[in-house]
C-alpha cells in the first residue's frame, strides 16, 4: 500500500493506528528501511535505517536492516500509535 492512501484507507477501515514499513534496496546503492507510524490519519513519528557498505547479498543486507528497524521501533512501545 502507498504511503499516501494510509489516511484515508484508516478512515475507511475505522483504524485509528497502523505502522507502515518501507524496504527499498536497489542494486549498486545502499537499501533502505523505513517506518512510519499514523495515529488517526497523521503520522506521529518515523523512523529508518540505511543498509550497511559491508553487506556480502542483498539478502544480508535487507536482514540487516530489519533487525535495525526493529531495535528503533521497540523504542516507540508503550508511546503514540504502538500500545502496550
Amino acid at each position: 500500500m502507498a504511503r499516501v492512501v494510509v489516511p484515508e484507507n484508516m478512515k475507511k477501515s475505522g483504524k485509528s493506528n497502523h505502522l507502515h514499513l518501507t524496504v527499498n534496496q536497489v542494486k549498486g546503492q545502499r537499501g533502505k528501511n523505513l517506518a512510519e507510524c499514523f495515529v488517526n490519519g497523521s503520522k506521529v513519528w518515523e523512523d529508518y535505517i540505511r543498509g550497511s557498505f559491508m553487506a556480502v547479498s542483498a539478502e544480508g543486507e535487507v536482514n540487516g536492516m530489519l533487525k535495525a528497524i526493529n531495535k528503533k521501533i521497540a523504542k516507540h512501545i508503550g508511546g503514540p500509535g504502538l500500545p502496550k
